[in-house]
C-alpha cells in the first residue's frame, strides 16, 4: 500500500537547479480563441510565445528565446496543459543536439510534466537510461544528476517500488556532494519515510520521521504541509489516533481536515453521529471537488462501518466507488476497493440461499428467485446474482448473472464510474468477457473520457472483432484511437489506412469521429500521417465550415513539421468564410497564424500585408498594440536581411 505523496512540492522544490540555455530552437505564436463550427469538434490551437525568430538569431536571442520557451512551458502546467507542454517539449528537444545542455533542459521540464500526469513508469525509465551511461553522468554538475536522481526515488515510491526507492536514496544521502539540512537533503529524508510507508514497515517510517523532526525542530522544513501530511499518516497508520487529531486540530487543509475526522472517528465511535451532521453541513447545496467528495464518501463509510449496518455499508460503499478515479491523500492510508463490495454482496447472497433453500449447483434456482425479487428488493436481487456469478462452475450462468447483474447497475446515477471499478478494478473478476459487448464498448468510450487509457486498451483486447450490430466505421476508429493513446502509433495508423482505403461518403456525426482521431495523430506528432488522412477527408462532401475547419488543422500540422509556406496559404484558405468575407472570429485566430507562418517562412512583405489588413478591421486596442509589433518586428528582420547581403 501506498502513501500519496503532495505532487505540487515535488515539482517545485528542486527549481533552483539551473542549466546553461544555447542554442534551444523555439517556435512561436499568438494564442487566439477560435469560436466553435457547428459540423465539427474543436481542438484547441497549441500555445506559443508570440515571438518573431530571425533566420540566425545570434546566440544571446536563442539563450533570450529559449528562457521564453521555459516561460511559457511554466504556464502551460499552471494552466493545467500537460499534453500541450509535453509537445512543445517534444519539438524544442528534438531540435536541440542530444545530451546538450538545452536537451537537459527540456528533458527536466519533461519530467516535471510527467509528474503532473503522475507516469511514474515513464519517468523511471527515462531517468534509468539517462543516468545510465557513467561517462555521460560524469559530466554532468552534481546538482543535475541529483535532481533527476531525485525525481527516480519519487516515482519509485509513488508506483509503490519501496526497496528500490531506498537504494536510489542511499546513493544520494550518502554520497560525497552533501546538502545538510538543505531542502534537497530534507526531501531525501522525507523520501526516506514515505518509502517506509509503502511498505508497510510502520515501525522503521516512524523512527525515521522520529529523528527528522529532531534534526530538523529549528527549521521550516517541520512545518511544511505535505510533511504534516506524512506525519500524520505515519501515526494514523500506527494506530495513534488522538496524536493524529492533536497534530491536525487547527489543520486547514480540506484532506487533512478529513484525516482529522478519520482519526476522530476512529479513536470514538461515538462521535460518528457528530461527524456525520459536520458532513451534511459541509456539502449541503455547496459544489464541492470531486476528490472531496470522494473524502466526504468515505467518511460516510466509516460511519456506516462503526454502526455495523451492512445495508448501510453497501449503500455508502457503493456511492464511494461511482465516484470514479480521483486522487486524494486518504486513499494512501486507508483500504477500500471494489472487492469489498462485491464480497458484501456475496455474503448476502450466501446467507439468503441458506435461508431460501437453494442448493448449490442449482444454478436456475438461484437465478429464478433472484429474478423473483427484482421488482421487490434490489440489494437482495444483486446479492444472489453476485452469488451465482462468483460461485457457479458453468460459464453460461455467470455470464448470465453477470448480464443481468449489469443491467440493474446501469440504472444507477455514475453507472460507468461504479461499473468500471467492479469490473476493471476487482480480483475477482478473472475476465472481461463476462461483460455483454454493450457494456464494454460503452466502457471504453468512458475510459477514453477520463483519460484512462490502459482502462481502454484492456477492454478493447477484451473483444476479438467487430462486434455484431455494431457499426464497423465507428468500431475501427475506436480502435485506432486506443492504440494512437496508448503509444502504438504505428498500429493505429495500420488500421486507419486500411479504413481509409474505401472511404464511404461519411454522415456529420461519423466525420467528427474521425476528426477526433486525426486530432490524436496530431497531438502525439504524427502530422504527416494526420496530413494524408486529411487529404483523403477533403474529397469527401463537406459542408463549407467542416471544409474550412480542415484546412486550419491541415494548417497546424504543416506548421509542426516547418513547411511554414504551405501552413500559411492553408490558414488563409481557412480564413475565408462562406459569404467571401475574412472578417468573423475564426477567420481573424486564422490569418493572424498566417501572418506569423508567412514570416518564418521568410516572406515579409507578403507577412506585411496580412497584418496590414488585419488593422483596418482591428478594434481591440491590446490587439492592435500586438500588430503594431510584429509590424515594427518585420521591418526590423527585412532590413537585418538587406545587411546581410549588402
Amino acid at each position: 500500500m501506498m502513501f500519496r505523496l503532495p505532487g505540487i512540492l515535488f515539482i517545485a522544490v528542486l527549481t533552483s537547479v539551473a542549466l546553461p540555455l544555447a542554442g534551444a530552437a523555439v517556435a512561436g505564436a499568438a494564442q487566439v480563441a477560435k469560436p466553435q463550427l457547428k459540423s465539427a469538434p474543436i481542438k484547441p490551437a497549441p500555445l506559443v510565445d508570440g515571438q518573431l525568430t530571425p533566420n540566425k538569431p545570434a546566440p544571446a536571442e536563442e539563450e533570450a528565446r529559449a528562457r521564453r520557451t521555459i516561460t511559457q512551458l511554466d504556464e502551460l502546467i499552471e494552466l493545467g496543459l500537460p499534453a500541450t507542454a509535453l509537445s512543445i517539449i517534444n519539438q524544442n528537444q528534438q531540435a536541440a543536439r542530444p545530451y546538450s545542455a538545452d536537451w537537459y533542459l527540456f528533458e527536466r521540464k519533461r519530467i516535471s510534466v510527467l509528474t503532473l500526469l503522475e507516469d511514474w513508469t515513464q519517468i523511471i525509465d527515462r531517468t534509468r537510461d539517462l543516468l545510465g551511461d557513467s561517462q555521460r553522468v560524469a559530466r554532468l554538475p552534481q546538482p543535475v544528476t541529483d535532481w533527476f536522481l531525485t525525481q527516480q526515488a519519487i516515482a519509485l515510491v509513488k508506483s509503490g517500488q519501496a526497496e528500490a526507492a531506498l537504494r536510489v536514496l542511499r546513493k544520494l544521502i550518502w554520497s560525497e556532494a552533501r546538502y545538510e539540512r538543505g531542502a534537497l537533503f530534507a526531501l531525501w529524508r522525507q523520501l526516506v519515510v514515505r518509502a517506509y510507508l509503502v511498505d508497510d514497515n510502520i515501525r522503521d517510517a516512524e523512527t525515521a520521521m522520529l529523528r527528522y523532526d529532531y534534526d530538523y525542530r529549528d527549521t521550516g522544513y517541520a512545518l511544511t504541509p505535505d510533511w504534516l501530511q506524512t506525519r500524520a499518516g505515519v501515526l494514523f497508520r500506527a494506530g495513534r489516533y488522538r496524536q493524529v487529531m492533536a497534530l491536525l486540530k487547527d489543520a486547514d487543509d480540506s484532506a487533512l481536515h478529513a484525516l482529522y475526522l478519520l482519526a476522530k472517528l476512529r479513536a470514538d465511535k461515538n462521535s460518528a453521529a457528530a461527524i456525520e451532521n459536520e458532513l451534511k453541513q459541509a456539502s449541503d447545496g455547496k459544489l464541492v471537488t470531486r476528490s472531496q467528495q470522494w473524502a466526504n464518501r468515505y467518511l460516510a463509510y466509516e460511519i456506516a462501518r462503526s454502526r455495523s449496518k451492512r445495508k448501510h455499508i453497501i449503500t455508502a460503499l457503493q456511492a464511494l466507488l461511482s465516484v470514479g478515479e480521483v486522487s486524494h491523500p486518504l486513499k494512501q492510508i486507508v483500504r477500500v476497493s471494489a472487492d469489498d463490495l462485491w464480497k458484501l454482496y456475496k455474503q448476502i447472497g450466501v446467507e439468503l440461499g441458506n435461508r431460501y433453500r437453494l442448493l448449490n449447483g442449482d444454478d436456475d434456482a438461484w437465478y429464478s428467485k433472484a429474478m423473483e425479487l427484482k421488482s421487490k428488493d434490489t440489494l437482495k436481487t444483486l446479492s444472489l446474482l453476485t452469488a451465482l456469478a462468483l460461485q457457479s462452475r458453468e460459464p453460461h450462468h455467470r455470464q448470465m448473472a453477470h448480464t443481468e447483474l449489469l443491467s440493474i447497475l446501469e440504472k444507477r446515477k455514475n453507472s460507468m464510474d461504479l461499473i468500471s471499478q467492479l469490473y476493471l478494478h476487482s480480483s475477482l473478476i478473472p475476465s472481461l468477457k463476462v461483460m455483454p459487448v454493450s457494456i464494454r464498448l460503452a466502457l471504453i468510450d468512458h475510459a477514453l473520457a477520463k483519460k484512462q487509457i490502459g482502462d481502454a486498451a484492456r477492454l478493447m483486447q477484451s473483444l476479438d472483432d467487430v462486434p455484431p450490430d455494431q457499426d464497423a466505421f465507428i468500431w475501427q476508429l475506436r480502435k485506432a484511437r486506443v492504440l494512437i493513446l496508448q503509444g502504438e502509433y504505428n498500429a493505429g495508423i495500420r488500421v486507419l489506412t486500411k479504413l481509409f482505403g474505401n472511404l464511404p461518403a461519411l454522415k456529420p456525426e461519423q466525420i467528427d469521429h474521425l476528426l477526433q482521431v486525426l486530432f490524436d495523430l496530431q497531438s502525439v506528432q504524427q502530422h504527416r500521417a494526420a496530413l494524408r488522412f486529411f487529404r483523403i477527408l477533403q474529397a469527401q462532401p463537406l459542408d463549407f465550415q467542416t471544409r474550412r475547419e480542415l484546412f486550419y488543422w491541415m494548417a497546424e500540422s504543416w506548421y509542426a513539421l516547418g513547411n511554414h509556406a504551405s501552413a500559411a496559404m492553408l490558414y488563409l484558405k481557412s480564413a475565408r468564410a462562406e459569404d467571401g468575407g475574412m472578417d468573423d472570429q475564426w477567420a481573424l485566430s486564422a490569418r493572424l497564424k498566417a501572418a506569423e507562418s508567412l514570416v518564418k517562412a521568410g516572406l515579409y512583405d507578403d507577412a506585411q500585408t496580412v497584418y496590414q489588413r488585419l488593422l483596418k478591421v482591428t478594434a481591440n486596442p491590446s490587439r492592435r498594440a500586438m500588430i503594431e509589433q510584429e509590424m515594427q518586428q518585420i521591418v526590423l528582420l527585412k532590413n537585418a536581411r538587406r545587411a546581410g547581403v549588402e
